[in-house]
């Protein structure tokens, strides 16, 4: 489990800060009196959280301006320096600060980095393999593109939302306006000349009043659901459920594939061995599903079988890609041709997902027209109601 703690160097005296992976909390203070550090506060990590470590953008800056600083010749410990002092990121500068302080201790830089707790087990256990191997600078390349990849496709998905959104916030601010100011005016006028109050502004006006009422409630569950988004098991039935729609199956499947492609084509190519390239990418892949085909995966390996032999007997990845591994086996080359093989599936991903999301705004616009249709029933009914009874 994961401790916070904030402490000071017994050699320096100065304070320092971060996160340690430890059984309990006096292994926890045992790990930082032996790295020289007297804790002054400790305490364990929970779900209510929020993580502190560097996000997707955050960590291709960090890595393409090391990539940059490296290929101009400049040494890693001088490169790390030159990003500390240029940062105006307080996040990154702490960050920096720490895996100088190990290098200087006689640390490798895939154990400094890795100390911080803030890169992936992806990213942590490919540039130990570069950095022993001498290609440091071309892995480094490589996981920039990965991480590339990751960023395009929430952009995609990001701008396709982006609508939705802001129709969504556009139609709930009216239907607010309209049940607070103009349905209760109505309610009154309805009441005064004693003629029954529509069934539309009935309903509105009963559903937000149950929301009110059981506001707490809601938000609590809201709450609840976004918490257990991160528990293993919850993520596996969501995933489960999903995958019942044969449109997102076809997706999962390409996701799962490029991932899959990419990943262990990149810790292949930085000379890790296949069984520890499938551990690494269980630890770093975040679907339990695909977790579970990695670790039957792993098992099969073990037992001196082909990978795309145990592949073959599972449905989660794309069937052109298991042939290619197949062949990747038998030529000596699976590194090459996962990552070949990983631009394709990319560009297949891409297609699919902008295709798919093309409909999101139509559908949009269908359900915008049918609630606005709604809204102006509940006001243009009671008028005519009104306006009959009367006369």
């Amino acid at each position: 489990m994961i401790y916070y703690y904030y402490a000071n160097s017994i050699i320096t005296n100065k304070k320092t800060r971060g996160q340690i992976d430890s059984i309990n909390k006096k292994d926890a203070i045992n790990q930082l009196l032996n790295l020289g550090l007297n804790p002054l506060f400790i305490r364990k990590k929970t779900v209510f959280d929020r993580s502190i470590s560097l996000s997707l953008q955050e960590t291709y800056l960090f890595l393409y301006e090391l990539s940059n600083l490296i290929k101009s010749g400049i040494s890693l410990v001088e490169t790390l320096n030159i990003m500390y002092q240029q940062t105006y990121s307080k996040k990154i500068k702490f960050i920096l600060r720490d895996i100088i302080n190990e290098l200087n201790s006689g640390k490798s830089f895939a154990q400094s980095i890795k100390k911080t707790n803030q890169f992936s087990p992806f990213i942590t256990s490919t540039i130990y393999a570069g950095e022993a191997s001498g290609k440091l600078s071309s892995i480094l390349d490589l996981i920039l593109q990965q991480i590339q990849t990751q960023i395009e496709s929430k952009k995609v998905i990001e701008k396709a939302t982006l609508y939705p959104k802001i129709v969504l916030v556009t139609l709930t601010m009216v239907i607010i306006i309209s049940i607070k100011f103009i349905f209760p005016k109505f309610i009154e006028l309805f009441s005064s000349y004693n003629i029954e109050v529509p069934f539309i502004i009935k309903l509105m006006t009963n559903i937000v009043e149950y929301i009110r009422s059981n506001l707490i409630l809601i938000v609590s569950l809201y709450f609840c659901i976004k918490i257990m988004k991160n528990i293993i098991w919850f993520k596996s039935i969501n995933e489960k459920i999903k995958l019942q729609f044969s449109f997102y199956k076809s997706l999962f499947q390409l996701k799962c594939s490029l991932e899959f492609a990419n990943l262990l084509g990149i810790l292949l190519n930085a000379g890790i061995a296949l069984k520890d390239a499938l551990i690494i990418l269980e630890q770093t892949i975040t679907s339990p599903i695909l977790k579970k085909k990695i670790k039957i995966s792993i098992d099969g390996i073990k037992q001196g079988r082909n990978l795309s032999s145990i592949l073959k007997e599972q449905t989660i990845l794309n069937g052109t890609l298991i042939s290619i591994i197949e062949i990747g086996e038998k030529s000596g080359t699976l590194d090459e041709m996962l990552l070949n093989s990983g631009k394709y599936f990319e560009k297949l991903y891409s297609h699919r997902l902008e295709k798919l999301l093309i409909w999101i705004e139509p559908i949009v616009t269908l359900i915008l027209a049918i609630l606005v249709g709604i809204i102006v029933l509940a006001i243009m009914l009671p008028t005519f109601s009104l306006a009959t009874q009367i006369i």
